[in-house]
């Protein structure tokens, strides 16, 4: 800047001279609001951030270029939409996957005017406050789990109940933060047609495999795991005695599911002398209390059950008989 005063009379002398000169500069800076974790398998995450032109004297132009880096390796370069005044900002939010080669925790790192090689295109106030920096973790799921496989006896028109909820016993809780259980892996995978009575899930087959889906919500990560439930003829529970006197409660020798379970067995009931009483099948399996359509004396009553089944099980004891 070149300075002259000049005068048509007297000599003048010049005792300083202070000169203001107004530049005018944008100043990009970076902002990162919030990541989340999409879904950690993937290594998929969704970012939030701004782009600020504070503390400027100059509009920040429109195509100005933003690099994200995870760990120095770049992933994307984006451009402003717009021209961004004195103060203001443009916000973006993108999706990224995340490469193999970079550790499950790293630096995200996002830098304003950067072509990807470090290199800008935009003069501004301040060349060293275009960058935000934030940490984050790729949380890796322990997929190893050796689930043990869920039993329950055969009962009433071949279905048994189960509480799938029993395998959660078998995890350290303290780690994850949600667990759900599907019939295929797929469902499982996409998190869909989840099992909404698992505390009491009815099975009509043998054997299932169902599958559950564990899951950290704060990382997004999970792992699919998988277990078996399966049908058993239980061994039945035999009642230790009866009381037939028409009051409605227990007034019948009868051994639930017995005959849903074990359709071929045959049960003889002999009184204390050693002579039939009673003997049942499928067809009449409730004895109750008589003989040739006479009451039966209280007392104790000897009892064998064929099951009649692949083992060839018999049951032998005693019952007593009250009146």
């Amino acid at each position: 800047v070149n300075i002259r005063l000049t005068s048509e009379q007297d000599f003048v002398m010049i005792n300083s001279v202070v000169t203001k000169l107004n530049t005018v500069l944008p100043d990009a800076t970076i902002q990162i609001d919030d990541i989340i974790v999409l879904d950690c398998n993937l290594r998929k995450i969704k970012i939030f951030f701004k782009i600020h032109n504070k503390n400027s004297s100059g509009i920040l132009p429109i195509n100005t270029p933003i690099s994200i880096y995870a760990n120095f390796l770049l992933l994307e370069t984006v451009y402003t939409q717009n021209f961004i005044s004195i103060n203001n900002f443009e916000s973006f939010q993108l999706e990224l996957i995340i490469p193999a080669s970079i550790p499950d925790n790293f630096e995200l790192i996002i830098v304003a005017d950067d072509l990807g090689n470090g290199i800008g295109q935009v003069t501004e106030i301040n060349e060293y406050n275009n960058t935000d920096i934030q940490n984050i973790n790729l949380k890796e799921l322990n997929n190893n789990y050796d689930l043990s496989n869920l039993f329950s006896c055969n009962t009433t028109n071949g279905l048994s109940v189960f509480n799938l909820e029993e395998v959660i016993n078998q995890l350290d809780i303290t780690l994850y933060d949600t667990f759900s259980f599907f019939l295929t892996e797929n469902d499982a995978r996409l998190s869909q047609n989840e099992i909404t009575n698992y505390t009491n899930y009815v099975s009509a087959e043998n054997f299932r495999t169902i599958y559950i889906r564990i899951e950290d919500i704060n990382s997004g990560c999970f792992t699919i795991s998988s277990f078996q439930i399966e049908i058993k003829n239980c061994l039945p529970q035999i009642p230790s005695g009866f009381s037939p006197n028409n009051d409605g409660y227990n007034d019948t020798f009868y051994i639930p599911d017995l005959q849903n379970v074990y359709p071929f067995f045959e049960i003889y009931i002999y009184n204390r002398y050693g002579n039939l009483v009673y003997k049942g099948n499928n067809n009449s399996y409730k004895w109750n209390g008589t003989y040739n359509n006479k009451q039966s004396p209280k007392g104790t009553y000897f009892y064998v059950i064929y099951l009649h089944n692949k083992q060839s099980i018999t049951y032998k004891g005693w019952l007593y008989l009250n009146r």
